[in-house]
């Protein structure tokens, strides 16, 4: 047999008042707290009572923050404010030679996992210290860095009567100074904003007028050493060779002086004549502008291990190369990659930079 329980009308009227009372107590209970939270600044704690027991075991401790001064709403509360304005204050300003650049939150897909965090550590046991940990993308902020480098290249200084060779910035210490700013704004400057100001200066060639020829003048001049290499058949390829070898050839490196090949040689762009051909990225073909440089570079070095000169700096392509012998090879990439050497000798020392006819030769001239 099926009970059913009934109840008269003035008992079942007496018991909807008393829930619809309890509901709305516990609204109104609800609106006081929820306004009492949002009224607290961002950065002051939520309803502190040390070692009262709120939250998890003493010396649990999220950003230097204990939790167990917190109830979970005040202490979720508290994190949220403080993420929320960091992804609304960051703000990154790079200056490079006056002009202003910005990144921002939202640019480099900034996240932090701070409210991850304060969930897991709520129920821990363990006493711990935790630090927010965050993430951006790096490949945007990698083409923020070429961007402003590239406008910078596009820029002609006045003239002064000397080839342009660039600017004196190196793009790989570049780029880590914006990380390392991007870092400071997150986590060490509390208004999550930084700068980077950087002013580069315009290179030129040595006012040291070149020979056209070893010099004949000093006594016992002679050929040190030299090295050929021959060329492919692409043309732009070739351009490039041919034009850097005029600006290399007749280069005087005192005794003790280091040679640079990227200083000597300057940026290789559009603007000064160079031509788009093959290049190596991680092992791979592409095309850069300047394109076949590298075999004057390893021809260049072959000659000063010829010569017995001290090799300063070298650094091998990312794949094998046909021109020169297995590991005779000197790559280059203005900014970061460079071939150096030093002249141990106690005389100048002449480098002759020679292309004609899909072959390239290298000679060093001193006195014996």
């Amino acid at each position: 047999m099926t009970k059913v329980f009934c109840t008269s009308p003035q008992t079942s009227m007496k018991y909807i008042y008393k829930k619809a009372l309890a509901v709305l107590i516990l609204l109104c209970s609800s609106m006081a707290f929820a306004i009492s939270v949002c009224a607290q600044p961002i950065d002051e704690p939520f309803g502190i009572s040390a070692n009262g027991g709120k939250g998890p075991v003493s010396n649990v401790t999220l950003d230097g923050i204990f939790l167990s001064d917190y109830t979970y709403p005040l202490a979720y509360q508290m994190f949220t404010l403080r993420v929320q304005r960091l992804l609304r204050d960051f703000e990154l300003k790079v200056i490079m030679n006056g002009t202003e650049y910005y990144l921002y939150a939202d640019d480099i897909s900034l996240d932090i996992n701070t409210m991850d965090l304060l969930y897991e550590l709520w129920f821990s046991n363990e006493e711990k210290a935790v630090l927010s940990a965050y993430t951006y993308d790096e490949a945007y902020v990698q083409a923020f860095a070429d961007n402003i480098v590239n406008e910078l290249r596009a820029i002609q200084p006045p003239a002064v009567g000397r080839p342009f060779l660039g600017y004196d910035l190196n793009t790989s210490t570049f780029l880590d100074q914006i990380h390392k700013k991007i870092a400071d704004a997150i986590s060490v400057n509390s208004n999550h904003r930084a700068e980077l100001n950087i002013k580069s200066s315009p290179q030129y060639a040595s006012p040291t007028p070149a020979p056209a020829s070893p010099p004949a003048s000093v006594p016992d001049s002679g050929r040190l050493s030299t090295y050929t290499t021959y060329t492919t058949n692409v043309p732009n390829r070739n351009h490039n060779i041919r034009l850097a070898c005029e600006i290399l050839s007749g280069t005087i490196v005192r005794p003790g002086a280091t040679f640079s090949f990227n200083k000597t040689l300057g940026y290789t762009s559009k603007a000064r004549g160079f031509l788009e051909a093959g290049i190596l990225i991680n092992g791979k073909p592409s095309v850069g502008m300047g394109g076949g440089i590298c075999q004057i570079s390893s021809t260049m070095y072959n000659a000063v291990l010829d010569a017995g000169l001290r090799v300063v700096e070298r650094h091998p392509h990312s794949a094998p190369v046909d021109y020169v012998p297995k590991g005779r090879d000197a790559t280059v990439n203005y900014g970061s990659a460079d071939f150096r050497f030093q002249n141990n000798t106690p005389n100048d020392l002449t480098i002759i930079c020679e292309y004609n006819n899909r072959t390239l030769t290298v000679s060093l001239y001193g006195k014996k």
